[in-house]
């Protein structure tokens, strides 16, 4: 039989002639010159520096336990496009090689052409993977070295062979992921768009949804460190517009008295209110924003609110010259398309779409540049002095000691006006400035001195010494709405050392006193009414409190599942002596002591707590999703190419646990076990071609269990043909060709 390909030789034998030799009488000796060799691999989290004059390839930080796509630039060697170019990776970590590795690339094959264009997906073979984030031993940052290799099947004849690997070096570091946690606002404030009312949607708020923006832009580990904080909703009855200091002063509150304490809070509204898409203080620990979607403005609303928490202003930039990435498949990205790829093709986020810290942008508008990237990586708040296996995979700040504090909350005025020595004489300045100062015993870290800061906090005695004194600084972003500047005000949070014999506490700014609150000489008096010690919490709470010096009164609202190790902040800051509680939204008491109830009230300085305790409340199930790469809720299915890792992401939540530990995490496929974790790589060359039903199953310390399950696809590897791959090349004629002798099949 006559053989047609020669694959020792890599050449077509059609009739005795050679195919290569046909083709250069027609077009010339080196117009299908191929000579396949790879220019660069790019490794990014979301956007890197590449091509570059000003910033060598690569240099941005690279996080471990972080999703990471390797990008690998080939050079045909000619001057027409290849087609059926395929690829694959070797990954070795601390030198030891990734389990599957070496991988696949998820778009290959491809038609490689003569000159790559960045903002093509598929103008690049493209790989997925992801270091591990924590492990027992071994150090902070690991080495990981990449061995990238073209047309390792030797498919595609070449002139060169000896040029079709390439290796490069890369150090993946360390971080953590700060602790985010949400609240919906309940808004019943009358608004024209009835859909701008009542509680926003528990699926947009999600995690995997609501953060899912700061999960494919921020360089921290996967998933973020976000989930709904147990109490319920934060009710909002006034104007929002209105209302934006108090709100953020609320949520800061209900922050600091939940315990353990997150790093930040973030309110959801319903809809879209807001005169803008949402608002934060430039520095401070509470946010809140839209869950608008049509269009989509939320997600990308809440990592920018979120980045004026981190300390980012607004700025004007635009990806230019960088170019990001969002995956490279179906599924993963946060959204299908955007305003540069509205057929919802590309992968890739080009150059002119802004960073998401340019104001009044559309979630499809923006992505992160490489500025904001290296500004969130090196961030205190990322910074981590370990990565070692930790059984909690969200790691709130250690609980800190009990200790006295002053929790002070409220309103202070952006700028004092020249010739401007007492508050009355600020624009838009209440006289009281809505300041609401609690004297408490909790395990809260105190809030570091500002020496930039332009405004401080004394307090002082009797007689006006200062006995301690800080600087601090709040402002909302530059260039925020004309609403803001009107206001002029804008909220703070400072927790600061209780001291002896305060008397006053003095807010000054820029060295002028703008308010004072002197202590009174009686304490609020209060009493629980409903419910009773030894009762059910299902409903109202109702107490009574009055103050012998007339002074008006704030309350707050705690409750602890166990005694007082842990607080659930229910309310902050009511003026009102009955609040009704979603007794689902609570942990489950435990113990004998049972559930305790804490109120607190302050008539400005002076502090009075009450509680209950014996308190009944029912256990709840825990809760598991599916996050990646396809979202339980969403009813999605993703599709992963025989030979690239599987990367599954999951969480479970407990009212009563917290969030549970890797080990209570356990993952199926078809039924089958296949490890343990929030984040689970897996060697898809185990998995057959095809559908395959994913569960996650949770179980809480209770041994109560629930499951979640995603679809996803295994796609075929495409093995080498037995057909060889041809050059493409355009505009040449079809010239009949006559065989000497026929042409014989291959095969049987």
């Amino acid at each position: 039989m006559l053989k047609l390909w020669d694959k020792s030789k890599r050449i077509l034998l059609i009739g005795g002639f050679m195919l290569a030799s046909i083709i250069q009488t027609l077009v010339g000796s080196t117009a299908f010159a191929v000579d396949l060799s790879i220019t660069g691999l790019e490794v990014t989290q979301s956007i890197q520096h590449m091509g570059s004059t000003m910033n060598p390839d690569n240099s941005l930080t690279l996080i471990r336990g972080r999703r990471t796509t390797v990008r690998m630039y080939i050079d045909v060697g000619g001057t027409v496009p290849v087609a059926g170019v395929d690829g694959n990776l070797q990954v070795l970590v601390n030198g030891v090689p990734m389990a599957g590795s070496p991988f696949s690339a998820e778009n290959g094959p491809i038609t490689a052409p003569v000159s790559p264009d960045r903002e093509e997906t598929n103008h690049t073979l493209n790989f997925e993977f992801q270091v591990p984030g924590f492990s027992i031993l071994g150090p902070l940052t690991s080495n990981v070295q990449l061995i990238g290799t073209v047309d390792p099947a030797g498919t595609i004849a070449e002139t060169n062979e000896a040029n079709n690997s390439t290796t490069s070096n890369h150090n993946f570091e360390c971080r953590r992921s700060p602790s985010i946690g949400y609240v919906p606002i309940n808004y019943t404030f009358p608004e024209s768009d009835p859909s701008n009312m009542g509680l926003p949607s528990a699926f947009k708020m999600s995690p995997g949804i609501g953060d899912d923006f700061i999960w494919h832009t921020y360089p921290i580990p996967d998933p973020p460190n976000y989930y709904q904080l147990p109490g319920g909703a934060t009710n909002l009855t006034t104007d929002v517009d209105l209302s934006i200091g108090t709100l953020l002063s609320d949520l800061d509150t209900r922050r600091v008295m939940t315990v353990p304490t997150p790093d930040l809070i973030y309110g959801w509204m319903p809809g879209n209110p807001i005169a803008g898409n949402g608002w934060a203080t430039v520095g401070g620990t509470s946010a809140f924003g839209n869950t608008q979607d049509s269009p989509n403005r939320y997600q990308r609303t809440f990592a920018h609110e979120v980045g004026h928490l981190f300390g980012l202003d607004h700025n004007y930039r635009f990806l230019d010259p960088e170019v990001g990435f969002d995956g490279g498949f179906p599924g993963l990205e946060v959204t299908a398309t955007d305003d540069c790829d509205p057929s919802g093709i590309q992968g890739t986020k080009c150059r002119a779409l802004k960073d998401f810290m340019y104001p009044a942008q559309l979630t499809t508008s923006a992505w992160i540049d490489p500025v904001s990237y290296g500004f969130i990586a090196s961030h205190p708040l990322v910074q981590s002095t370990g990565c070692r296996i930790n059984l909690s995979p969200i790691s709130h700040p250690k609980i800190p000691r009990i200790r006295e504090i002053v929790l002070m909350t409220g309103l202070i005025p952006s700028f004092v006006p020249v010739g401007c020595e007492v508050i009355d004489c600020c624009p838009g300045c209440p006289g009281s400035m809505r300041t609401k100062i609690y004297e408490l015993r909790a395990p809260v870290e105190l809030t570091p001195n500002n020496p930039k800061g332009t405004k401080q906090v004394q307090l002082r005695d009797p007689n006006g010494k200062v006995l301690f004194e800080q600087n601090f600084d709040a402002a909302f972003g530059v260039g925020d709405s004309e609403l803001e500047r009107e206001q002029n005000m804008v909220p703070f949070t400072l927790v600061l050392p209780r001291v002896k014999n305060v008397a006053q506490v003095v807010l000054l700014s820029n060295g002028k006193e703008i308010f004072k609150q002197v202590r009174s000489f009686n304490r609020p008096i209060i009493r629980i009414l409903s419910p009773q010690a030894g009762g059910e919490l299902n409903g109202s709470i109702v107490w009574e409190g009055l103050d012998k010096d007339k002074d008006p009164l704030t309350y707050s609202l705690q409750y602890s599942p166990d005694g007082g190790r842990t607080f659930v902040s229910l309310a902050a800051n009511l003026t009102g002596m009955e609040f009704s509680v979603d007794p689902s939204q609570i942990p489950g008491s435990r113990g004998l002591r049972g559930g305790l109830l804490r109120l607190i009230a302050t008539d400005g300085l002076n502090t009075t707590i009450t509680q209950i305790t014996g308190l009944r409340v029912p256990e709840k199930l825990p809760t598991v999703q599916i996050l990646k790469p396809a979202h339980s809720m969403a009813g999605e299915v993703a599709t992963i190419r025989q030979g690239s890792p599987l990367i599954l992401v999951g969480q479970g939540q407990d009212l009563e646990d917290g969030p549970l530990a890797n080990g209570r995490l356990q993952w199926l496929i078809g039924g089958r076990p296949v490890g343990r974790g929030r984040v689970l790589q897996i060697d898809t060359k185990t998995l057959r071609v095809g559908p395959h039903q994913v569960t996650l199953i949770g179980v809480d310390s209770s041994k109560n269990q629930v499951r979640a399950t995603a679809k996803i696809i295994i796609g075929p590897h495409l093995e080498a043909s037995a057909t060889p791959v041809i050059p493409i090349v355009p505009n040449i004629p079809i010239i009949p060709v006559v065989f000497n002798n026929p042409i014989t099949t291959i095969g049987r």
